[in-house]
């Protein structure tokens, strides 16, 4: 195997390319490969991938020892090459050009070795300093010389030594080649059939060994102002000028070479996510495999049409059409001018844009665009071979217009009425829950466990509305409390109740659920927002068989319902976890196993759901890819901490979040933003928010 070692540092040189020797000693001490050595005859640092443009350049020969990597001494150079000292095994031939090392690679590639097999590997470096992040790596001639190769069809390889202190040590430089070496045999022998050349850092840490991790890592896209600083001289610093010099060869403007390091670190300490610049600092290897070639926008093609310039010049646009007053204005907008400052906000329907995020109640949105570009909805069902199986509970679908047809209703499900048949023979030992289909805050749910209970349910339900409709014409007003019309509802669910919730001392033994917000972007990816609540009912909970019932042998849920808008305001000069009525689920008294425990199984049927609805309901369910929905997805959780699917809002009630915990909502949607908005605008971004969890990507077939 014939590799050229090339790289930006020039010649072995304790000051400025100090880690080239070592490198070199590994290879001869532990591997058979034919090794050329070609380098700039000095240090070509922050070149790239530049050729000095019509320079004619000019090649020399120096020799240096070997196993001496700390010695600076060698013969040289020379004009041309020296057979004593190429014959001598203790020397290695240095070939140094006058030139970038680019041109390094193309020399050493094409023109001084026709003696030798085809080169089959370039190995660029290795470098002194780190060549992670954008900032480096675009700059850099070490990656500039392998870019190089990969132009010439060859494998090419930048290694690159991220240094923590310009004291050599010997040992942690003799173990950093060993391991270059032997990830570099790895990637020549497991070369991805993707990948045209790779960028290799490597850590110089006390740290480094045997055990130090070498991880594959996309680059880390930061940015940073200028890189000079105008020098001030004051009038005295300046040259007397006389009366036959012309001023402006005399009074030059002066720019001094000053990067701000420290800004490349801080953004490496800022990121989110994996890169190479955070596997670096972790300790670890990073690995980086590249195209040989500038990133292309897939996105934007097609024939530039110079009309529709004035058109839409700076016309991309956030339109958010909530009430200023609604809970979540401050968040959304406070997401989108942070995380999107060039892209105004604006609240009416612009006449002319680029493009345009619409973000506002169904009401709001414009319908017609929305049939004329992509949009779409969800629906929740159920996939029954999957975690959806064992945790959503077994329902069921009563239709009826008045309380005398429900024994005609329990007729379509003889399963169930077997089941309440049952319970009241034996001593009711199942629950079931109902709720009617299309109401909200509660209104209607109601527990039973027998016929007669279900049918006192409904008959009060027409009592109530026959009140109702008596205090309407009083007072002007709509019924209110938890009264429902059965005739204009029709629809009800039907459910085994969870009769055995997960009951925590310090929160005075209270049901509690779980709520979720999840985000559907495209068509389709979902994530689930880490910041779960827990919502807690009034009252502590007591079994069905120890509950109390009212005049109408209606089972009092006070103990059982955790629905916000039924929970009491708590007037008390101090909130305990004894009667808050929301918390955050990390922030609260479960343990670390729980919570995770809690989360996992979240993320779990979550991603079930959304599965089951793309599978079974393609009907109804059509994501398309210009669009996102948040969704408020509720859980029930039992005694042994197993979540049960509640239901899902597909216009979930932010303010249940309470204002102590709006904070929670401002990192929602500025998830939301990174993850949805953001890429529209910028399709090559590649922000990622540590709160948005993604459990399903149907785009890439990743089910995470």
């Amino acid at each position: 195997m014939h590799v050229l070692l090339i790289n930006d540092d020039g010649p072995p040189n304790l000051m400025s390319s100090p880690y080239a020797k070592f490198l070199v000693d590994a290879i001869r001490n532990h591997t058979d490969w034919e090794l050329s050595i070609v380098v700039p005859s000095q240090q070509r640092s922050w070149i790239g991938k530049a050729h000095f443009a019509g320079k004619e350049l000019t090649a020399q020969y120096l020799y240096s020892a070997l196993n001496c990597p700390m010695d600076d001494s060698s013969h040289g150079p020379f004009a041309s090459p020296v057979s004593r000292y190429r014959e001598d095994k203790n020397l290695q031939e240095w070939v140094l050009i006058d030139g970038t090392p680019a041109s390094c690679t193309d020399i050493g590639v094409h023109h001084l070795y026709k003696d030798k097999p085809p080169v089959d590997l370039v190995l660029s470096g290795p470098n002194y300093g780190r060549n992670s992040t954008a900032l480096y790596i675009m700059a850099s001639g070490t990656l500039g010389g392998a870019l190089e190769g990969a132009l010439t069809g060859k494998r090419a390889i930048g290694l690159s030594y991220s240094f923590y202190t310009r004291d050599h040590d010997a040992k942690v430089l003799k173990i950093a080649s060993e391991l270059s070496l032997k990830l570099i045999k790895y990637l020549y022998n497991n070369w991805h059939p993707e990948a045209e050349l790779y960028s290799i850092n490597v850590p110089l840490k006390d740290s480094l060994g045997p055990d130090t991790k070498a991880i594959f890592a996309p680059i880390l896209e930061n940015r940073w102002g200028s890189v000079f600083t105008k020098v001030i001289e004051s009038k005295k610093d300046l040259p007397e000028v006389s009366d036959i010099v012309d001023e402006t060869v005399a009074h030059k403007t002066t720019f001094k070479w000053t990067p701000d390091f420290d800004s490349v670190h801080t953004s490496v300490k800022e990121s989110v996510g994996l890169n190479d610049g955070k596997v670096v600092e972790q300790g670890n290897i990073s690995v980086t495999p590249l195209k040989a070639v500038y990133k292309g926008v897939d996105s934007i093609e097609g024939e530039i049409d110079f009309q529709t310039d004035d058109q839409t010049e700076d016309k991309s646009v956030l339109l958010v059409t909530y009430d200023k007053n609604s809970y979540i204005f401050d968040p959304l907008i406070n997401a989108m001018e942070r995380k999107l400052p060039k892209v105004p906000v604006v609240s009416t329907f612009p006449e002319k844009y680029h493009k345009l995020v619409h973000y506002g109640d169904y009401e709001g949105l414009n319908f017609d665009k929305i049939v004329s570009e992509p949009s779409y909805k969800v629906y929740k069902t159920k996939h029954p071979e999957s975690i959806l199986a064992t945790h959503v509970p077994l329902s069921y679908q009563l239709e009826l217009d008045y309380a005398e047809f429900l024994d005609d209703a329990l007729d379509e499900y003889l399963d169930l009425r077997e089941e309440l048949e049952e319970n009241e023979s034996s001593g009711c030992h199942k629950t079931y829950i109902l709720k009617p289909s299309m109401s909200d805050k509660a209104q209607g749910i109601r527990i039973f466990r027998t016929i007669d209970e279900l049918q006192a349910i409904f008959d009060s339900f027409e009592d109530e509305a026959s009140d109702a409709e008596e205090e309407a014409e009083e007072t002007n007003d709509a019924a209110s409390d938890n009264r429902i019309i059965i005739s204009q509802l029709r629809h009800f669910i039907v459910q085994e109740y969870v009769d055995k919730p997960l009951l925590l001392p310090q929160y005075n033994n209270r049901k509690l659920h779980i709520r979720t917000y999840i985000v559907a972007n495209g068509d389709l990816e979902v994530y689930v927002f880490e910041k779960m609540l827990l919502l807690f009912a009034n009252d502590p909970y007591v079994s069905p068989e120890k509950t109390e019932k009212d005049e109408d042998g209606v089972f009092i849920l006070n103990g059982h319902l955790t629905n916000t808008c039924a929970q009491k305001t708590v007037i008390t000069d101090e909130i305990t976890d004894a009667n808050t009525n929301v918390v955050e689920l990390w922030s609260s008294k479960l343990t670390e196993n729980q919570k995770q425990k809690l989360f996992g199984q979240v993320k779990e049927i979550v991603k079930e759901l959304f599965k089951a609805a793309l599978s079974v309901d393609r009907i109804n369910f059509q994501p398309l890819s210009n669009a996102f929905e948040v969704f408020g997805i509720d859980f029930l959780v039992d005694e042994n901490f197993e979540c049960s699917l509640l239901e899902v809002n597909s216009y979930p009630d932010f303010k249940q979040t309470g204002d102590d915990l709006k904070q929670i909502i401002y990192q929602l949607f500025e998830g939301i933003v990174d993850q949805c908005i953001s890429p529209f605008y910028f399709p090559d971004s590649k922000k990622k928010n540590p709160l948005m969890h993604k459990v399903l990507d149907t785009n890439t077939g990743s089910l995470s």
